[in-house]
């Protein structure tokens, strides 16, 4: 139930992607990094759905770090760009389908023999109050570091900074997801509302919210989505072995599990390349 909860949420992260960016590229520039995109956005219907698709991927995610690692959720989640075929099926766009589909499959028997060959821990441990305050903080200060330092950044150095930023909120976002999901499941659903997972969530996804649709907003996915795949699992995954004491280990050795997941990470970011072109392909189509 893990792996297909996990699948699920990547493809409607895929969907909502596509149509969250579609939308913000309609939006003014000078409204990235402002409450007001968000008012603008509110406006479109379409966008409307795209957000409905995201809070549908999160249960997705939620319920499946509710029953497993963020070791083992998260390098499903960052194949999940794959689902981006979806798009070219429902889009009817043709360019790049071949290299994307092959990389496709590719990236699925990485992922099969790393998820056959490697034992996961798991542990649904709620980390400290300090977390949070250390992850609220610099999801709110670095917010308005990148808003002050590089709000006025322009183009391809503009994309790299909105992708850098996105992914590593992205991780954290995803750390405290798997925080709140171990909370519901140790204390309740009312029990959690005591602990402060809920509380940061809160927090960490209104900032990322807005810092998302700018990125969407001002950059091609082209640039962001290839940091952003990279970035996010890594940061989550890390989080979760320094804080969370989560373990990942080969049956077939250490060197087998560190050219496994290098071959992963490498795969993953030609595969956020060639399909995140190919959403801009339908988008200046559609």
């Amino acid at each position: 139930m893990v792996y297909f909860l996990a699948i699920c949420a990547a493809i409607l992260y895929s969907l909502a992607a596509f149509v969250q960016h579609r939308e913000a590229q309609k939006a003014p520039a000078g409204a990235a990094l402002r409450l007001s995109l968000l008012s603008r956005l509110a406006k479109r219907p379409i966008w409307i759905i795209g957000v409905a698709l995201d809070l549908l991927a999160f249960l997705a995610q939620f319920l499946a770090l509710k029953g497993g690692s963020l070791l083992l959720v998260q390098p499903i989640l960052a194949f999940g760009l794959t689902s981006t075929l979806v798009l070219e099926a429902v889009f009817g766009a043709r360019r790049g389908f071949g290299r994307v589909a092959a990389l496709s499959l590719l990236s699925a028997a990485a992922l099969a023999v790393f998820l056959l060959s490697t034992n996961i821990s798991s542990t649904n441990a709620i980390p400290s109050a300090w977390w949070g305050l250390i992850i609220g903080a610099v999801a709110v200060g670095g917010f308005f570091a990148f808003k002050w330092f590089f709000g006025d950044l322009q183009g391809r150095a503009r994309g790299v900074a909105m992708g850098l930023s996105v992914g590593l909120l992205h991780g954290a976002a995803t750390f405290v997801i798997k925080a709140a999901a171990s909370a519901v499941l140790v204390d309740g659903v009312l029990g959690s509302l005591d602990s402060w997972p809920v509380y940061g969530l809160v927090v960490v996804g209104a900032i990322d919210l807005i810092l998302t649709q700018s990125a969407f907003q001002s950059s091609p996915l082209s640039v962001t989505m290839p940091l952003i795949t990279i970035l996010e699992p890594t940061v989550a995954m890390l989080m979760g072995v320094a804080i969370l004491r989560e373990s990942v280990s080969s049956r077939l050795g250490g060197v087998f599990l560190a050219v496994n997941l290098a071959a992963m990470a490498a795969i993953a970011l030609v595969i956020s390349v060639a399909a995140s072109r190919l959403v801009e392909a339908v988008e200046e189509e559609v």
